[in-house]
This record gives structure tokens, C-alpha cells and sequence, in this order.
């Protein structure tokens, strides 16, 4: 899913929770967007990690290990963890960190 999705769902569902300007302003912005690149054995690839809300405690989420892994991708998922982390009433932000990498053609 595409981050641009995430904003149109939060305008979409903004209709009925009458968010203010600065609640909408802060769901549709992660805190912090890290990007790196990663050698491993003489290969480059691709490595992000985006915090995307602490409001309710540390950040919570895992990394995705996949070649088509994108900065938009990783937005999504960890906008995403910090919805779900708040529907359950668990006390951590939302985060996700991913890289483009086939882990399969990685040895142990």
C-alpha cells in the first residue's frame, strides 16, 4: 500500500471523527525517516526505518526483509503499527524498518 493511500483513508475517516487541523497534521507525518545503504559481502542494498509516532510510548515494529521493499512501502507499515498498537490500547508507537534484500539468497 502506498503511503498517499494512508493520507486519502485519514481524510476519508476524518468525515466522521472531525479531527483538527493539527490531529490530521500529525497522522499523515512520520517522526522520524531514516534511510541508509547496507554492504553486505561486497553488495549494496537499500535499508529504512521510519518511526512514525511515539505519543503513546516507544516505538514498535519490525523489519521487512524483501527486493521491492520501497520508502513509501515501510511510511505505510509503520503508520499502520501505530493505528493498530492504539486500537488494541497497547502502549507502544507505531514503527517498521525494511530492506531490499532476498534473505533466502543471503547466507546464515
Amino acid at each position: 500500500m502506498a503511503f498517499k493511500e494512508v493520507q486519502a483513508f485519514l481524510q476519508k475517516i476524518n468525515s466522521y471523527m472531525q479531527l483538527s487541523p493539527k490531529e490530521l497534521q500529525l497522522l499523515q507525518m512520520p517522526n522520524v525517516v531514516l534511510r541508509q545503504t547496507l554492504t553486505v559481502s561486497g553488495k549494496k542494498y537499500a535499508a529504512y526505518r521510519v518511526q512514525f509516532n511515539n505519543a503513546r510510548g516507544p516505538y514498535k515494529g519490525g523489519i521487512r526483509f524483501h527486493t521491492e521493499v520501497s520508502l513509501d512501502e515501510v511510511k505505510s507499515l509503520s503508520f499502520w503499527m501505530a493505528l493498530k498498537t492504539a486500537i488494541v490500547d497497547v502502549p507502544f508507537g507505531g514503527a517498521k524498518g525494511g530492506i531490499t534484500v532476498d534473505p533466502k539468497g543471503l547466507s546464515a
